[in-house]
């Protein structure tokens, strides 16, 4: 399996903030993007957050702390900010920015919130960036 999600999701942190809890996207390992089925869950989150002006979005991708998955949890958070932003039409500091955590690697977590936090932040490794698949078309989102 290629792709899941986890029905439980994170709850919000804030009374302000009424998206309810998002649910996880679990990709394969290694990959920055999810498939079809990660894009309808990506599209549904975006609805959520679209209807909720008042929240804003932590976007948290897991790693091991190796270079490589330091880097690969980076452009995890980036390519669904990116998504976010020029496919669904959110602005930038709606997000929260946040890689290189503590948790499941093949997860991407989405906390609904009402905290400030920076919307973007410089790649750890570029070099070992996956981002140029990306550009090649062999991401569905």
């Amino acid at each position: 399996m290629c792709f899941g999600f986890s029905a439980a999701g994170i709850s919000q942190d804030n009374a302000n903030c009424n998206i309810g809890s998002l649910p996880s996207i679990v990709l394969k390992p290694g990959v920055v993007c999810g498939n079809e089925l990660a894009k309808a869950m990506l599209d549904a989150i975006a609805e959520q957050i679209i209807n909720n002006p008042g929240c804003k979005v932590k976007i948290s991708s897991a790693t091991d702390f190796g270079k490589i998955n330091q880097q690969l949890s980076w452009d995890r958070v980036n390519q669904v900010i990116q998504y976010f932003v020029e496919k669904k039409g959110i602005r930038e500091g709606r997000f929260i920015f946040n890689y290189g955590v503590e948790g499941d690697v093949d997860v991407i977590d989405f906390t609904p919130t009402t905290e400030d936090g920076p919307s973007m932040q410089p790649p750890p490794f570029p070099p070992l960036s996956r981002m140029q698949k990306i550009r090649s078309g062999k991401c569905y989102y």
